[in-house]
């Protein structure tokens, strides 16, 4: 490879290939033009498939004295193509780890791999993020300029560890503080979004047309005409509904601060289409994984995942005590999980001091 690339004229492609591993979960990426197969770079008898996404990497050198470079890597976020991707926040990427893999299209298929040497980074820090595009700072391991004692910084009401993990019933490593474990607590079925709205199996025959007058913890719908994204690419009017559980006895308008908001998913299956309206709050979710998703693209067939562009997960945690406590505390009153919780159920939160020592 090296007698190739010093050729004076190079007939090979130069193909640049990442790895972003992600709570202990491996995505691939490359800046070809296409999807490529390449040899694991630990295992070499498997193959990973990259998937193309505009990416910039710039400001790395080679010197032997000096402080450490620190490169910078955009990657294009045009309709939240990275953020898809990735499946959680940008701020969640901190500390995260980027392989940069770099061969020749030629020798994508060769065994072992034969590739430049491979470069590891951790991201230090969100530069900047927009509409277009998303850029991080990288370090490396060897850099620990800026690192402060005690490692975990503590920050007043918000929640420091990665959700989940360290839940009980998590494959691989557990990462973080976070014991609670997906879709049960304390005997309790409860999944919930960022903002705490609850995320239902229940039916739209579970609720009752709002009329202007509300009971505590009963459940209620408006229905209104929207605009539903087809499959074909063009738009149609429909009559759907919003629900909603009230939070107090009320009688009047509905507010935030009366109702929360209630997402209804089913059981994914390949052979239905999923579709997406012009206000995302109706946009279909399903139940898949033990994760609530929700479509992102009008489609049929494409499988719930991370790395999906149809899909992103929607029961994730909002990072504060009442995200944590609406989980950990969350009671049945009936069919319905209450909007009271159970103060009873100890809240594990770990904000500081930690309870035990967690390892990344």
């Amino acid at each position: 490879m090296i007698v190739d690339i010093n050729k004076q004229r190079v007939t090979s492609d130069l193909v640049e290939l990442y790895i972003l591993i992600v709570n202990g979960t491996s995505l691939y990426f490359t800046t070809y033009h296409q999807s490529v197969q390449f040899r694991d770079y630990t295992s070499p008898y498997t193959n990973r498939t990259y998937n193309p996404i505009p990416i910039e990497f710039s400001g790395f050198e080679h010197k032997s004295d000096g402080a450490y470079a620190r490169p910078r890597i955009v990657f294009a976020n045009v309709l939240t193509t990275f953020k898809d991707a990735i499946g959680i926040s940008n701020d969640g990427l901190v500390g995260a780890k980027i392989i940069r893999r770099r061969t020749l299209q030629s020798n994508l298929t060769t065994n072992p791999p034969i590739e430049l040497p491979i470069q590891s980074f951790i991201i230090d820090r969100v530069e900047s993020e927009n509409a277009l595009a998303v850029s991080f700072e990288l370090t490396t391991a060897f850099d620990l300029a800026g690192v402060t004692i005690p490692n975990r910084i503590i920050v007043p009401n918000t929640c420091p560890w990665y959700y989940q993990g360290a839940a009980s019933d998590r494959t691989g490593e557990k990462i973080g503080g976070c014991t609670f474990k997906e879709a049960s607590n304390n005997a309790v079925t409860a999944y919930f979004d960022t903002k705490n709205n609850w995320l239902s199996s229940l039916g739209d025959g579970s609720f009752t047309t709002y009329a202007g007058s509300a009971t505590k913890d009963s459940l209620y719908k408006v229905s209104a005409t929207v605009t539903r994204n087809e499959t074909n690419g063009t738009t149609t009017s429909q009559t759907r509904s919003l629900y909603y559980q009230a939070l107090v006895n009320y009688s009047g308008a509905i507010t935030a601060s009366k109702f929360r908001l209630v997402r209804l998913y089913t059981s994914h299956s390949g052979a239905t289409t999923y579709y997406t309206y012009a206000d995302a709050r109706y946009n279909d979710c399903v139940l898949y994984d033990n994760k609530i998703w929700s479509v992102t693209k009008t489609h049929s067939g494409q499988t719930p995942s991370i790395t999906s562009g149809y899909w992103q997960r929607v029961d994730v945690c909002g990072k504060k005590l009442s995200s944590c406590a609406i989980r950990f505390r969350a009671k049945n009153n009936g069919s319905v999980v209450s909007v009271d919780l159970d103060n009873t159920k100890e809240l594990p939160y770990g904000g500081f001091p930690a309870a035990r020592r967690y390892g990344r």
